[in-house]
Formats: C-alpha cells, sequence, structure tokens
C-alpha cells in the first residue's frame, strides 16, 4: 500500500456520485440513473432471488425500487432508491449474497443498524427502515446524501482554519454521541464523512464499530489506525479522536502525516 491517494477504497458513498467505474461489480454492466416514475405504467420488475439489482428493479418483499448504483463495499452494496408509495428518495444498503448465509455476517450487519439507529445524532447519517428480504438477504435504508466525501473535497479545494475549525466541531459532536451510546467508530477518515450544503457534515459507516475495551480491533484503514489498533491492545474513544486527527492534519495539508 502507498500513500498515493489514487490507493483510496472508500467503503460507502452516499449521494450524488460519478458513474460507477467499469468493472467494480464483477459480471454486471454499470448501472445509469433511469426515473424510476418511467416505469409506472409497464409491470413491476423483480429480480429473481440474490439476483444483482439494476435501475427499475422492485427490492423483493419491499416497497423500494432502485433508482441506480451508488457504491460497493466489503459488506453490502448500497443504491440509491425510492419508496414506490411515499415516493421518498432514499440510500438502500443491502448484504452481499455470498455473505446472507454467514450467520456471523448477518449479525454484524443488523449491529450496524442497530448501532446507527441508538446514536440518534444530526451529524450521524438517519436509518429510515430494516427489513429481511424472501431470499435470506438482510437490508436497511438511510437518508440520502447530497455533498462530496471529505476525501473528495480535500482532492479539489483548500480549507480554510476556520471552515476546518468548523468541519471538526461538528464530527466532535457526532462522535460524542457514539461515545455516549457507548459505540466506537473505530474507521473514522475522510471517506467516511460526508460533507453536505453550507458544510454540514453526516459520520456514515459503522460497520467495524464496537464497544469500549473489546479486543481485536486491529480492523480499519492503515493510514488512520491508532496505535491500540495496530498493536491489538483495547480501545477506548480516543481511538477515534486519534483518527480524527490525522483527519485534520490532512484537511489543513492536504497530505496524509503518515505515507503508509
Amino acid at each position: 500500500m502507498t500513500g498515493s491517494r489514487n490507493h483510496r477504497h472508500t467503503k460507502i458513498h452516499i449521494g450524488p456520485a460519478p458513474a460507477p467505474t467499469p468493472g467494480l461489480e464483477v459480471g454486471r454492466p454499470d448501472i445509469e440513473y433511469v426515473d424510476p416514475h418511467l416505469h409506472e405504467d409497464t409491470p413491476e420488475s423483480t429480480p429473481a432471488p440474490g439476483a444483482p439489482l439494476v435501475a427499475g428493479d422492485l427490492v423483493a418483499g419491499t416497497k423500494y425500487r432502485i433508482v441506480r448504483f451508488i457504491g460497493d463495499g466489503g459488506m453490502g452494496a448500497v443504491y440509491e432508491a425510492e419508496h414506490v408509495d411515499l415516493q421518498r428518495r432514499v440510500a438502500l444498503k443491502i448484504l452481499h449474497t455470498e455473505l446472507s448465509h454467514s450467520h456471523r455476517a448477518v449479525e454484524l450487519f443488523r449491529s450496524e443498524a442497530r448501532t446507527v439507529s441508538r446514536i440518534g445524532a444530526d451529524e450521524i447519517v438517519q436509518l429510515h427502515d430494516f427489513a429481511e428480504l424472501p431470499d435470506g438477504r438482510v437490508m436497511f435504508t438511510m437518508e440520502l446524501l447530497e455533498g462530496p466525501t471529505l476525501a473528495e473535497a480535500i482532492t479539489r479545494e483548500s480549507f480554510s482554519p476556520a471552515r476546518i475549525i468548523s468541519v471538526l466541531r461538528q464530527i466532535c459532536s457526532g462522535l460524542a454521541a457514539a461515545h455516549a451510546a457507548g459505540v466506537i467508530h473505530r474507521d473514522i477518515k475522510p471517506d467516511n464523512i460526508i460533507v453536505g450544503p453550507d458544510d454540514r457534515i453526516k459520520i456514515l459507516d459503522f460497520g467495524l464499530a464496537c464497544p469500549p475495551g473489546a479486543d481485536d480491533c486491529r480492523i480499519g484503514t492503515v493510514f488512520y489506525l491508532a496505535p491500540e489498533q495496530i498493536t491489538g491492545d483495547r480501545i477506548d474513544p480516543r481511538t477515534d479522536i486519534y483518527s480524527l486527527g490525522v483527519a485534520a492534519y490532512e484537511m489543513a495539508t492536504g497530505t496524509r502525516p503518515f505515507p503508509g
């Protein structure tokens, strides 16, 4: 692994995004934006159990229709979807088919949903719904956010000291709420923070979250890992603060403090 930003791997990106990179999901074509209302006069398209979802598909057993593919992560894929009755746009995260038979994977997915719902802070992405699909996969829906990730914003523009302080105050507020709820994010990095209109911040991706004092918490993104994560020692809220400090350095300088 190198310090080049080209080697970033964003697990989840919620909100308007560039067209998916060809080949991002093996064996499927790129998915372009399709207005879901174009399908209102035709029968609903419901994919076979476990089949990849494409624009226009109705997710089996739900009222959600796929609008476009957003991104892919280790646990699941994220789509923009619309509730067919309420016409509310959401971000829909669905567990990968190959993981749906793993009890541990399903429980980790459920845990992420419960964790986000429990925190309930303005700076944390809001959860709307959770469901188990007929094919055994699980999914949840979240608010659909507008704006780039902080990582993308850093590459496009410079951050003034006042702007850095504003962003950090919001992230700290969200982390304080998470820590008060007994949750350590343990993967705080610019890729997991959305910069919305007027620099409103949302923290994403609690898939690696765990309680204070947990062991075996080395998983994370190498550039932002706190020393205790690398050595395998027990973590506490300071683990997230360390990672945030690395992100703050990156906002101020445009580069990471540690190249690899």
